[in-house]
């Protein structure tokens, strides 16, 4: 039987990712209120297929609506990532949900974070440690982004190379 404090413990938790997932919802509404649909995915397409330099400004480079689009899908995947992970949410978490949905807003998109994701994962695999524990590190690890486009467009390789 579980007890009154696991309970709680367990709704402050689940407010806790609520918050975080109106958050990432409020940035996917407030896309749709600057650009129709057919905008936003096409900055959406320019966004994915950028070179993404460091500070490449997603809103001079397309529009507010897919910049924004941009940060709600990073924000949304930063969540489901924690939650499928079962992620105690902490001040660090937090921090590292901000820090990947402010750098979504320029140089950082699902393209160029996923592999930093996916590299700290098999690194989990390899050493047989918890993924949830290396989480954070992770979405702090994808300030790295715009490095894994300027390999993928920036130099001259052949595009399976580049992906690869």
């Amino acid at each position: 039987m579980l007890s009154d404090d696991h309970v709680f413990a367990e709704a402050e938790e689940r407010k806790k990712y609520l918050f975080l997932f109106s958050f990432a919802l409020l940035l996917l509404i407030l896309a749709f209120c600057y650009n129709t649909p057919g905008e936003i995915w096409e900055g959406s397409l320019i966004i994915l297929l950028s070179p993404a330099n460091l500070i490449t400004d997603y809103i001079a480079l397309t529009n507010v609506g897919a910049t924004l689009f941009n940060a709600a899908v990073m924000s949304f995947f930063s969540i489901a990532m924690a939650a499928v992970n079962r992620v105690k949410i902490t001040g660090a978490v937090v921090a590292a949900f901000f820090t990947v949905a402010g750098f979504s807003l320029f140089g950082k998109n699902l393209y160029n974070s996923i592999p930093i994701i996916a590299g700290v994962y098999l690194y989990c695999r390899l050493t047989h440690n918890p993924f949830k524990i290396h989480l954070m590190s992770a979405f702090f690890g994808t300030a790295l982004a715009p490095l894994v486009s300027e390999v993928s467009f920036n130099l001259n390789l052949p595009v399976a190379a580049g992906i690869a």
